[in-house]
């Protein structure tokens, strides 16, 4: 029997290394709308563009890892069923962007020209991620002209013409783009449903979306009471037509007015190393080497989405020439509109709770449960000195933020008065005690 100890890294991992590239006063937020300007704009576009680099050559370090990881089974040997039990509790990922960077990590073995083209900076880790979905040994050298000349969108459109079939993207579900649907409920339904939530995946044996969840409750109630459903679309009028999808130019390129020079900073060299001899490591050894990485990492996305929040509060991404948020992190930064979307979210809400903030920055919280837990976490819940940390009861949980909740006061709760029976000719009156009333308060009507 072995233990596994929770704790987000080990002091014998820990890494001395100094991974702030920004200055302070850069990292501050904007005071107003005069700091909108093109100077403003192009040196945060600056930075940004040397920490995606940064954060780039980490996930290839870290594909290469989760691929030796991945290849020896090593969360049965930590004592995680699946993968994405232990991606989410370990590593603060979803097991699917596990197997990704694993994927990709394999595929830039096979491929010389485009790993060349990555480590030179010529190619982001988007470009890589598309690139090696269609490349061979063969027709690389197409694919990296053809990524080098246009933008993501245009690299989606080619691939998907080529291929015959669309691209999987970040950010969609099923090939469907994710939205959100919020349906407003009583407490004590929203206890119900977390409850039914539990008992569903307990009873599938994994993680279920809500949509599974809410499938399997109608399908259970619909066979308890022997009905048998009808169709639920037949009284409906016919669905409209949908909007034919945007056109997109398979020959689009970027932006011309911006600098597209490649940029070249490397990861520091104790984080690089990390990969060197890890084919010799076991499942333990390449956990610590992995989580001591994400550690690193996490300091360069708190900085991105520092300078992210600026950049989108002040739409500086517009006097770069980019239509939208999403576009300038994917066009110019290589990483998905999801993430840039959580890293700002996460500024936003760790700007009430400095404890909080101090444990996402430093590595002890992952992104995944700071952005889990900051709804509730503020100045008075997370106290900026507060050290009390304590595993949580849940079984396969890491550490847990103990000082975020504390239970507010129940109120009094009013006692009813006693009711006294008193017997009057064989007849029982029931009598309220009779409570003083104050000279102030006025006689009822």
């Amino acid at each position: 029997m072995f233990v596994i100890t929770f704790s987000m890294i080990s002091p014998a991992t820990a890494l001395p290394v100094s991974l702030d590239l920004v200055p302070p006063e850069h990292l501050a937020p904007p005071s107003g709308r005069g700091a909108a300007t093109d100077e403003t704009a192009l040196l945060l576009d600056g930075y940004l563009r040397r920490l995606a680099r940064q954060e780039a050559r980490g996930r290839r370090v870290l594909g290469s890892l989760a691929r030796l990881f991945l290849r020896q089974h090593g969360h049965h040997t930590l004592g995680f069923a699946r993968v994405g039990d232990y991606a989410r509790e370990r590593l603060g990922l979803s097991g699917r962007e596990l197997h990704s960077l694993a994927h990709v990590s394999a595929r830039l073995a096979e491929l010389r020209d485009v790993a060349a083209a990555f480590e030179d900076g010529a190619l982001s880790w988007t470009q890589v991620r598309l690139v090696v979905g269609v490349a061979t040994p063969v027709t690389e050298p197409f694919w990296i002209r053809t990524a080098r000349g246009r933008t993501v969108r245009a690299l989606e459109a080619t691939i998907a013409r080529e291929t015959g079939r669309p691209v999987v993207r970040d950010d969609t579900l099923d090939d469907e783009p994710r939205v959100q649907i919020r349906l407003p409920c009583p407490r004590r339904v929203r206890e119900r449903w977390h409850a039914v939530t539990i008992l569903a995946r307990a009873a599938a044996g994994g993680q279920l979306a809500p949509w599974n969840v809410a499938e399997l409750v109608a399908a259970e109630g619909f066979s308890a009471r022997d009905v048998v459903p009808g169709d639920p679309m037949a009284e409906l009028p016919g669905p409209e037509s949908d909007p034919p999808p945007p056109r997109i130019d398979p020959y689009e390129t970027p932006s011309g007015h911006l600098d597209w020079t490649a940029v070249e900073d490397a990861l520091p060299a104790d984080l690089a190393e990390l990969q060197h001899g890890a084919s010799a490591l076991d499942a333990f050894a390449l956990d610590d080497r992995m989580r001591a990485l994400l550690r690193a990492m996490q300091r360069i996305d708190w900085q991105m989405g520092r300078l992210l929040r600026t950049v989108f509060a002040l739409r500086l991404h517009r006097r770069l020439g980019f239509p939208s948020a999403a576009a300038y992190a994917r066009e110019r930064l290589g990483l998905c509109a999801r993430k840039a979307r959580a890293l700002v979210a996460l500024e936003r809400k760790t700007g009430e709770a400095p404890a909080l903030l101090a444990a996402y920055r430093d590595g002890e919280l992952s992104w995944l449960r700071a952005l889990a837990i900051a709804p509730v976490a503020s100045g008075d819940t997370a106290p900026p000195g507060s050290p009390a940390r304590r595993p949580s009861p849940s079984a396969g949980s890491s550490t847990r933020w103990s000082g975020w909740w504390r239970p507010a006061p129940r109120p009094p709760r009013r006692r009813r008065p006693e009711r006294r029976s008193s017997c009057r000719s064989g007849k029982c009156v029931h009598t309220r005690p009779s409570t003083p009333r104050s000279s102030s308060t006025p006689p009822p009507r």
